[in-house]
């Protein structure tokens, strides 16, 4: 295994394929060598041994709204609050679905 800087964060990588591996030794000069990925121990479980998941609550839809509302948006321009200068230029277009309550948000490219 190996330690990997990337964009700033220190990632350990414990075996990488074969692709991976010539990349790393003919771009930056270094090897890797499988080591074993260490045993994950599970928390201690709490509560009775008879209890169980409780089962996802559905959200229900308001198919009226989805009716009226479909197709309908608002869009919206944002910038980035950042420190960083390459930042300062990005536009993000957001855009709120009305029939579902949904957001979606795209960097358009420039």
């Amino acid at each position: 295994g190996k330690h990997v800087n990337v964009f700033g964060r220190d990632f350990f990588i414990y075996d990488c394929d074969y692709s991976t591996s010539k990349y790393y030794q003919t771009t930056f000069g270094q090897s890797f060598v499988a080591c074993p990925v260490p045993e994950v121990s599970s928390p201690p479980r709490t509560g009775s041994p008879k209890a169980q998941a409780l089962p996802a609550l559905r959200e229900k839809r308001d198919f009226q709204k989805l009716l009226d509302n479909d197709g309908k948006m608002l869009r919206f321009s944002a910038t980035m609050t950042s420190s960083r200068k390459e930042d300062l230029d990005r536009i993000f277009v957001v855009t709120y679905h009305l029939a579902d309550d949904t957001i979606s948000i795209y960097e358009p490219s420039q």
